[in-house]
């Protein structure tokens, strides 16, 4: 058959641009699709029931559109609309439902194991643990918010199993895993949940360093945000007041507590 300048024959330069149309076209049904997602999260910030109603509709749609299906920002966008809702057997549902090289999204997986911690049925937990130890084999994963989610399931377990008996490996596990998230980028939420967990353990400001530079990160973080009176994030302001018992400064915490309950 004819060819094109380039070599190639004139059917499949055809075959090529129409690959790359019908690409175009995935890509801009996925853009429309995750906007929606975006917009209803929006618009139902805190109605959870309303949302999952919305959601139920749009899932119709990603259902009978194969693009949609099997698109991976659109299934990651989706989990994060039902983490919202906190419908953790729906997170977990959509991603047993895809097939097996979508399974293997780092960020579909992540979601899903997020999801199993929460759920907590028989056997979620190790489950999670497991899922994530396949993800940190990969040094790319090796972030904050990976490996502070492993210390999270054994925080959890630790919090769950305290009342029956004292679970001092669950404990160190959370402390070792929170505590390289923290290493591996300084972050207040990793910070925050390290130290508390490392006074849990019977640590204190005095008789740790770890403990003593998690503080004073903390501490820097949060001045950076301005003082107390300036300050109007709830969430923020209930960090500082946590930060301010940790470290037995019991006359800050007082004010501090203070503003809490006035907001």
């Amino acid at each position: 058959g004819p060819r094109l300048a380039s070599g190639m024959t004139l059917k499949n330069a055809l075959f090529a641009m129409l690959f790359e149309v019908q690409q175009m076209e995935r890509t801009y049904h996925s853009d429309i699709f995750l906007a929606q997602l975006q917009e209803a999260r929006r618009k139902f910030k805190n109605k959870a029931a309303e949302f999952l109603v919305e959601l139920k509709g749009l899932r119709v749609t990603m259902d009978a559109d194969e693009g949609l299906f099997n698109c991976p920002r659109v299934l990651v966008m989706l989990e994060v609309c039902y983490r919202d809702c906190q419908d953790y057997d729906a997170m977990i549902n959509l991603y047993e439902s895809r097939n097996e090289t979508l399974r293997l999204n780092d960020a579909l997986r992540y979601q899903f194991a997020f999801a199993l911690n929460r759920r907590n049925h028989p056997g979620d937990r190790d489950l999670a643990i497991e899922v994530i130890g396949t993800l940190l084999t990969h040094k790319k994963n090796h972030v904050p918010e990976i490996l502070c989610l492993l210390g999270r399931v054994y925080k959890d377990r630790y919090v769950e199993l305290k009342a029956e008996k004292p679970d001092d490996e669950s404990l160190e596990l959370a402390i070792k895993w929170y505590e390289k998230g923290y290493v591996a980028n300084k972050c207040i939420f990793a910070g925050i949940n390290l130290a508390t967990l490392l006074v849990v353990s019977g640590k204190t400001v005095h008789n740790s360093d770890l403990l003593g530079q998690v503080y004073i990160y903390l501490n820097n973080n949060m001045g950076a945000k301005g003082d107390l009176q300036t300050l109007t994030d709830y969430w923020e302001v209930a960090t500082l007041l946590e930060i301010q018992i940790l470290a037995e400064n019991y006359g800050n915490a007082v004010l501090v507590a203070e503003k809490v309950f006035s907001m």
